[in-house]
């Protein structure tokens, strides 16, 4: 029997991508998906577009949380599925995500975490392919382990958690903390999912956060370093919108 996927999607106010990242998986190639979504009790039409999807979702709640990690948090001790991914309520999936990472994952049962490539997509509708990497740390530079595009043994989950002391970046303080627990990274070179850019994670309070999970793991001895990285990267984020080209 195919392994079960759990995917989970948490949103609040999402009327206007919403249904794009729901039909993103309900039109998976791969058969065996078990969907969750977990709304933070939006006001807008948020759940008028769940309720028309509901008999296909494994589970859906519309209720105040903590935030953002809070709801992921939530949707993963609903979650019954072998492996888990998150997918953003303004993203989606290109149609054979889930299908290539059960392959990756039934040639690599040793590996805990599986990821791919992403797409970034600009407000104007340009996009631009960012390559992934199963390498978080490197030479100190920033993460290019994609975290929309990670799908995650649950038996990690129910070991590691979101911190809810970072609001922007507990993805990657997770991350990090997996890396730094040995657990291996499966990298697969395929795109995997579509990502809007222009969020809170793409505000310079990202960037400061970023900078403390970076201090709490790499410690002092690092600090100009990473101090020097995020001067780097403000200037980078400064001029993103430049950098976008037509994705083929």
């Amino acid at each position: 029997m195919k392994p079960l996927v759990s995917i989970v999607t948490v949103c609040l106010n999402s009327e206007k991508h919403l249904e794009q990242a729901i039909k993103s998986v309900l039109n998976q190639s791969y058969p065996n998906i078990e969907y969750l979504i977990i709304d933070g009790g939006s006001k807008d039409k948020t759940t008028s577009i769940i309720k028309k999807y509901e008999d296909h979702l494994a589970y859906w709640v519309s209720e105040p949380d903590k935030g953002i990690y809070d709801a992921m948090n939530k949707g993963i001790s609903h979650a019954s599925g072998e492996i888990i991914g998150i997918l953003g309520s303004d993203d989606w999936y290109q149609e054979r995500a889930v299908e290539l990472i059960v392959k990756e994952y039934l040639k690599d049962k040793g590996a805990g975490v599986f990821l791919g490539d992403i797409v970034l997509v600009a407000k104007n509708g340009n996009f631009r392919r960012v390559d992934g990497t199963p390498e978080l740390i490197g030479t100190y530079q920033w993460s290019r382990v994609n975290h929309p595009t990670c799908f995650i043994k649950k038996e990690i989950y129910q070991k590691y958690k979101y911190d809810l002391n970072f609001k922007i970046c507990s993805d990657y303080d997770l991350l990090l903390k997996l890396y730094f627990a040995r657990i291996k990274f499966h990298y697969l070179n395929e795109p995997l999912v579509y990502w809007r850019t222009g969020g809170v994670s793409s505000s310079y309070a990202t960037l400061l956060e970023n900078y403390n999970i970076r201090k709490k793991y790499f410690g002092k001895r690092y600090k100009i370093h990473i101090f020097l990285s995020f001067l780097t990267r403000i200037i980078k984020r400064f001029f993103l919108h430049t950098l976008f080209r037509k994705y083929k």
